[in-house]
């Protein structure tokens, strides 16, 4: 592991093509400017210039579409305040292709606002 000054990295003294992958595919599924080196960073928005400047591995993607994986091609799947920003059949659907694409020993984090809130409103 290696910790990196985050001045360090918006003044642009890194090299990023040092910022190794550990061969595992994570997604970080609706990252929007929260980005992660060493993982597949998707969202709706077009973010690649900002991604570039970075270093971040960024692609365009409306998961309402699928993701462009394939059937248990991923290690790790992150959502971070994103899953309320489907409606509920989107999100079953969503959800579904999560699971297509994560591998049988892999693992999915979940954020959300409020949990119970969203559970009373569907």
């Amino acid at each position: 592991m290696e910790i990196i000054a985050k001045d360090e990295l918006e003044r642009g003294e890194l090299d990023f093509r040092s910022l190794r992958r550990d061969g595992k595919v994570k997604l970080n599924v609706g990252s929007f400017t929260t980005m992660y080196h060493g993982w597949d960073n998707l969202d709706v928005h077009d973010l690649a210039n900002f991604a570039q400047f970075y270093g971040y591995h960024f692609t365009r993607c409306d998961v309402r579409q699928g993701l462009p994986y394939p059937t248990g091609g991923v290690d790790l799947i992150m959502l971070c305040h994103m899953l309320e920003h489907l409606t509920y059949r989107e999100g079953l659907s969503f959800l579904r292709e999560c699971r297509r694409v994560l591998k049988a020993d892999g693992a999915m984090r979940i954020i959300v606002p409020d949990a119970q809130l969203l559970l009373e409103g569907y």
